[in-house]
Order: structure tokens, then C-alpha cells, then sequence
């Protein structure tokens, strides 16, 4: 293991320190760490010395190349030491995902897209409704489906 980086932003300085730290702890313990696990935890140090923007938040420090969750894991007492309001809670927690609306559109040239596309003209030409043959007839004489409406 090489020796301690500079640090770009002095508000970084504690930081880097405290995982220097937690790196010399891990290596010295029986059971160790890993090489492939020694190199990511190196790399992230690293990233956190060269970077000219100051980290206060775990949020903050989770945007830094290199930093995976299990290394948030093991900053966290650093973040929880230095701020008063944990913020490891705006970080989706393991297995939760992000539920997203997403609009529906249907793929080109299929009949949903037909239908909607007939639909739609149907608006602009003023019809208050359709009923189902003759959406079906407007849809087939457009010509935009490549399967046959049934």
C-alpha cells in the first residue's frame, strides 16, 4: 500500500483521513481484505483526494467515481460524526427500486398505434365518438399497420 495522497479541497482533508484509516484497519485485521476489494477501496480514496469539490453529505460523496455501497457502509460513522441529520436516507435502500411512470407508446406500425393514431384524427376531425367497426374501417384504410386489424 502506498503512502498517503494529497488532498485537492482542504474540506476533503477529514475525510480522506478517516478512510486511510478504515483502509490501514482492514488490512491490518486477520481476516483482511481482498486484492480486487483493496483496489476499489484505493481507487475511491483516490478519487476523493483528487476531487476539487468539497464532500459534506453521504449523498455527495456517493456521486464520486469509484464509491460503491459497501463503501458508503463503512463512511457512514464519518458522515453521521461530522452532520447532524443523517442522510443516508435519501439513498435507495438494497432491493428497493425506483418505481418511474413512464407514458405509454406503442410501437410504430402495430395496431395500438394505429388505433391511437385513428383515434386522435378522429379528435381533430371534431367526431364526439367511434364506434368499434368503424374505427376498425378508418384504421385499415390508413394504411399504417402492417397486421390486419381484426
Amino acid at each position: 500500500m502506498e503512502d498517503q495522497k494529497g488532498v485537492e479541497c482542504p474540506e476533503n482533508q477529514a475525510l480522506a483521513e478517516y478512510m486511510w484509516k478504515k483502509m490501514q484497519e482492514m488490512t491490518q485485521n486477520p481476516k483482511g481484505l481482498s486484492e480486487n476489494r483493496q483496489m476499489i477501496l484505493h481507487r475511491a480514496y483516490s478519487s476523493v483526494c483528487y476531487s476539487k469539490i468539497p464532500i459534506e453529505t453521504i449523498k455527495e460523496f456517493s456521486h464520486i467515481k469509484g464509491v460503491q455501497k459497501w463503501i458508503i457502509g463503512l463512511t457512514q460513522g464519518f458522515f453521521s460524526n461530522s452532520s447532524g441529520s443523517p442522510e443516508h436516507e435519501d439513498l435507495p435502500e438494497k432491493g428497493k427500486k425506483i418505481n418511474r411512470t413512464k407514458h405509454y407508446m406503442p410501437q410504430k406500425n402495430s395496431v395500438a398505434y394505429v388505433l391511437l393514431i385513428t383515434l386522435y384524427r378522429g379528435i381533430a376531425s371534431e367526431k364526439e365518438f367511434m364506434r368499434k367497426q368503424e374505427l376498425i374501417d378508418e384504421a385499415e384504410a390508413s394504411g399504417l399497420s402492417r397486421a390486419p386489424i381484426a
